[in-house]
């Protein structure tokens, strides 16, 4: 068993029987022996993802007997995920009720991050979540088009598009296929319960636009992804209220290498189970990584506390992103440090992420891009399918639509890019820490 599992079982100390949804990962080629095992012990599979079993209502005194069951390696929980850039369900507060939250018998309660909402919501808004009326509080923020983040990153001379990778967006589904940053280009997909993929949140298809959105003119500016040709997938993992399940995740991953993705972009996390070696989330990175696929992960917004990286972010495979104030030129005050549990320096790089050094400095910094749902309007008060958000969730495609730009310079040398390479090259010349990595990405540091 997980160690983190059973520690969390031997705390858990609740006298009314609990059941739980567990992740058992099973040896290579033994799948359908342990299925039939778990089956004539009384349990039901729900799904399997890699060489992991889903096994919802699991009794939490019995989770020690699928444990020895033969060519069981280990049995893992199945962890809510969020997005990162907003976990929980609802952008505010109710008065007479409290925070919204969510009880998880071994994760306990999820509070709602202040970091996507605004901070100071007035009385009608929580009644009219798209009051006109916070129209008279934009001052309180600095609305920047992603074009203008973009052509900081972008800082050479170039032609690069993005044409011919395959990028994949894992994240709470697919905007409007007429919406004009997309336009039918993207191609989306469901591995979530819900199964329709298209974004009720805002944070999917706000992450989409940010990889790879045609150019669109709005009220701030224009806004356009960072490889906007390049041959783009929505993959819904997580559902309308913005949380899924690791299972939901890993079926997303299994699915983005069967579609033979070079590029995934995952703005989620999760609590780490234990290090790297035991967490089912970081095993998938791995595999995703041994066939050669590139997996760019939010570091989260945990911060500024060290050691606030989160699963997946916190794996050695993957490109793990903080987020970057461009009005202050320095690590947003939210975004995750390291190190890892496994004492990992983290992240590995940064992109523009909004926000700014610290909690309260004014106007915060948010970043412009198509988003339908929810979100949309949740801070100007403008309902147009596009939005300001900050997050590490929104410096992580940012990086994403980078390195997809680098992956087509590559191609047209009959090469591809690999994750050893890019690794390299980022660590070229440059020191790494636990707030801002090796720094700001660039598109200079790959291409000349």
């Amino acid at each position: 068993m997980n160690p983190w599992l059973a520690n969390k079982l031997k705390k858990l100390g609740n006298p009314e029987p609990v059941n739980i949804t567990v992740l058992v990962e099973v040896e290579p080629n033994f799948a359908d022996e342990v299925k039939q095992s778990l089956i004539e012990s009384g349990f039901t599979i729900k799904s399997q993802a890699f060489n992991f079993l889903t096994v919802p209502n699991v009794p939490a005194d019995k989770v020690s007997l699928i444990s020895k069951i033969k060519h069981v390696k280990t049995v893992n929980y199945d962890t809510p995920v969020g997005a990162v850039s907003f976990p929980f369900p609802l952008p505010f507060e109710l008065p007479l009720f409290g925070p919204v939250s969510r009880d998880d018998p071994l994760v306990g309660t999820l509070s709602i991050s202040e970091i996507v909402a605004p901070k100071k919501l007035r009385a009608p808004d929580l009644l009219f979540p798209f009051s006109p009326l916070r129209i008279l509080s934009t001052q309180d923020y600095k609305f920047i088009p992603s074009s203008e983040v973009n052509k900081e990153v972008i800082d050479v001379e170039t032609d690069l598009d993005g044409s011919g990778v395959k990028v994949a967006v894992l994240d709470t589904g697919s905007m409007n296929p007429l919406h004009p940053m997309n336009m039918f280009r993207i191609k989306p997909l469901s591995t979530s319960i819900e199964i329709l993929p298209n974004d009720g949140v805002g944070h999917g298809s706000w992450c989409l636009s940010a990889v790879g959105g045609l150019p669109w003119p709005t009220i701030y500016g224009n806004s356009v992804g960072m490889a906007p040709k390049a041959d783009l997938y929505s993959i819904k993992v997580l559902g309308s209220a913005g949380m899924g399940t690791t299972s939901e995740v890993l079926k997303g991953m299994e699915l983005a290498a069967e579609l033979g993705m070079k590029i995934v972009s995952m703005s989620l996390g999760s609590e780490p189970q234990g290090g790297c070696k035991d967490d089912p989330t970081c095993k998938a990175v791995k595999t995703l990584a041994d066939k050669g696929i590139i997996v760019v992960v939010a570091a989260g917004n945990s911060g500024p506390g060290a050691g606030t990286v989160g699963s997946p972010g916190m794996s050695p495979e993957a490109i793990t992103v903080g987020s970057w104030s461009l009005m202050d030129d320095a690590p947003s005050y939210f975004s995750s440090r390291g190190p890892t549990p496994d004492g990992v320096v983290k992240p590995d790089v940064m992109g523009y992420g909004g926000g700014r050094k610290s909690d309260d400095l004014t106007p915060d910094e948010l970043i412009v891009n198509g988003c339908e749902g929810w979100l949309d309007g949740i801070y100007d008060g403008i309902l147009e399918g596009f939005g300001g958000l900050h997050g590490t969730s929104m410096s992580t495609p940012q990086i994403a639509g980078l390195l997809a730009l680098v992956e087509q310079d590559r191609n047209r040398d009959g090469a591809t890019l690999t994750l050893a390479e890019v690794q390299e090259l980022i660590a070229k010349g440059r020191s790494k820490d636990n707030e801002s990595g090796y720094g700001l990405a660039k598109l200079s540091w790959f291409v000349s």
